[in-house]
């Protein structure tokens, strides 16, 4: 279920609602599961996956996927239908074409790239020239609060008009969402209470250090000209629709994960050591995965993974479960998978889930298939 709100004075409301909690009586799926392992054929070259394809994108029609090797600051282009490296481009780190140390990487689909770095983003063309950029270490004043940062780990609009991105107080957590027109160079910044309250989970340090560090990951996506923002701590979704200035939020009742991450019983710590410690237990704690678009279905797949049990040395087991949701945004089911592993970056492609593995150091995916019964 969901609730609608108006946006008032640049700021986004929100209330709470409910599903019913016997899900059991909206299940209107019967899915059964297939696995598949897939092998990529690097020919004589190597292809980077120390940074486990969290600097990566696919391509709008699903046939190549991008991966960024940040320590030779070159994208790889891999070719899905044919399961091989295609080729590599080269970016600069530094001077007038220079990339910076690349957080993130977004496929444009016509031929360029957008690369961000911790302060800023750039866009490149396939030849590495830098286009355009933005650095929101710069942002003019009168537009953010004092202490606010906007994060350049943000994605661009359908149209390539504008970027989106989170901002906060301080680099842990987000406030808001902080919009960029690329032609103008205008930013609106609209806080989101809901963001704001997940605070809750951001722990801090008060040594030398004065470290902030947030238990929650945020996720962005576009759809059909709405934004969807979801988190790794809560069994919720935020629609925003930027062309009727609204936001609507809808919240689900799981069956087989908590809805909800424990928050820590502790926020404030003398050293960034102890806040090390406290993360570690967060393994126990369920993860909500980025809601994935499957264009074939109509449909939406979120895997949510919580930890088992450990099942030999350095080896843990996790229980993965798959939650399908209709383009409205409604629950259609939730089920276990046979997946064993905390998957982070699946995507779709041809109505499958493709899930990163490491199999002696060459890149492999995980497919699954995903039938109605």
């Amino acid at each position: 279920m969901k609730k609608f709100y108006p946006i008032f004075a640049a700021a986004l409301f929100f209330a709470c609602s409910e599903n019913p909690k016997d899900l059991s009586q909206s299940q209107s799926l019967s899915l059964n599961f297939e696995l598949d392992t897939v092998m990529v054929d690097a020919g004589d070259d190597i292809i980077f996956l120390a940074g486990g394809l969290h600097q990566s994108d696919l391509s709008s029609d699903g046939t190549t996927f991008y991966n960024f090797d940040f320590n030779e600051n070159l994208l790889e282009v891999i070719d899905l239908d044919n399961l091989r490296l295609s080729h590599k481009i080269p970016f600069e780190k530094e001077g007038p074409n220079g990339t910076g140390n690349v957080y993130g990487v977004q496929n444009l689909s016509d031929g360029r790239y957008l690369l961000s770095n911790f302060t800023s983003i750039g866009i490149f063309s396939e030849q590495g020239q830098r286009e355009d950029s933005y650095d929101f270490s710069k942002v003019p004043s009168g537009i953010l609060e004092e202490g606010e940062v906007v994060s350049s780990d943000g994605i661009l609009s359908e149209d390539g008009k504008y970027f989106v991105s989170f901002y906060a107080k301080g680099w842990a957590g987000a406030h808001g969402i902080a919009k960029l027109d690329l032609e103008t160079r205008e930013i609106l910044r609209f806080p989101v209470d809901q963001l704001k309250a997940l605070d809750r989970y951001t722990m801090k340090s008060h040594d030398e250090y004065k470290m902030e560090i947030s238990m929650v990951a945020n996720h962005l996506s576009w759809h059909e000209e709405k934004l969807l923002i979801s988190n790794s701590v809560e069994n919720q979704l935020l629609v925003i629709d930027p062309n009727h200035n609204s936001i609507s939020q809808h919240s689900y009742e799981a069956l087989l994960t908590p809805n909800y991450s424990k928050e820590p019983n502790k926020r404030d710590f003398d050293t960034f050591e102890e806040i090390g410690e406290v993360g570690e237990t967060y393994r126990n704690e369920v993860y909500f995965g980025k809601w994935l678009c499957d264009p074939l279905s109509e449909r939406f797949y979120r895997l949510s993974h919580i930890f088992e049990r450990e099942v030999g040395e350095d080896q843990e087991e996790y229980k993965v479960v798959l939650t399908v949701f209709d383009k409205d945004f409604q629950q259609l089911y939730e089920g276990l998978t046979p997946l064993k592993s905390n998957y982070f970056n699946p995507f779709v492609r041809g109505g499958k889930l493709y899930l990163f593995e490491n199999i002696n150091d060459e890149l492999a995916f995980i497919v699954l298939t995903i039938n109605e019964a």
